[in-house]
């Protein structure tokens, strides 16, 4: 898969990954990854090849890949402390009835090994916090702006899923009225990607990165009323 690089410094690479693409080696995913892709093209040494976080296999857009030591630790740090920029779009199932909202409830690996938003008084799970604002209501579909304050597994399709608003194109969390009904959609990938990332680099400047919305994303929203 193509990978565009949008910025290429001495600290680090800034890439769009492709919707498809796995990150990082696993059992089932065991070549053709970003992390390949790194060793590829560049000469890392480092832990994860320079990896900070992650993105979903089905979910596209920006990722920083850290050059060095020091770069390493500076962003890795800036991700632990919550200071980064995180900034996702999606298109969910259903009109929303509020403008804007967060979701605050801790997310736990559940015994069939999906995550699950948990109840606040259930004291179980990892702390979580999701902002989204409307950008435009459709008559099914509501297509969101949204903020990521922690960095969770599948934490936007959980915790989106978890208020009635499940991703468009994701089969593992959509929800049971979607799925009774037969309105899931099959995009081949989700209807979400990484838009904006933000954080300091080595010389304390504030740095922001922002892609456009993938092709056949802007596709899909085009054929909606």
């Amino acid at each position: 898969m193509k990978i565009e690089v949008i910025a290429d410094t001495d600290e680090y690479v800034v890439v769009n990954k492709p919707a498809g693409m796995v990150v990082e080696p696993n059992s089932v995913y065991k070549d053709g990854t970003l992390v390949d892709w790194i060793k590829d093209n560049y000469e890392i040494e480092l832990e994860r090849a320079g990896l900070v976080h992650r993105l979903d296999k089905d979910v596209s857009g920006v990722m920083v890949i850290a050059k060095n030591e020091e770069s390493f630790n500076n962003l890795k740090s800036q991700f632990q402390e919550r200071k980064v920029n995180k900034e996702y779009v999606a298109l969910v199932h259903k009109k929303m009835v509020h403008d804007e909202g967060e979701v605050t409830l801790p997310i736990a690996r559940s015994k069939s090994g999906k995550f699950v938003a948990k109840s606040d008084e259930g004291g179980s799970g990892r702390s979580a916090k999701t902002i989204y604002e409307v950008k435009k209501k459709y008559v099914n579909y509501t297509l969101l702006n949204v903020r990521i304050l922690t960095g969770r597994t599948h934490q936007i399709r959980v915790h989106l899923s978890s208020i009635g608003h499940s991703v468009v194109g994701d089969k593992l969390y959509e929800t049971h009225n979607i799925r009774v009904k037969k309105k899931g959609i099959d995009l081949g990938r989700l209807w979400l990607y990484s838009k904006t990332l933000g954080f300091e680099n080595l010389a304390h400047d504030k740095v922001e990165y922002t892609v456009e919305v993938p092709k056949e994303l802007e596709e899909f929203l085009s054929k909606l009323k």
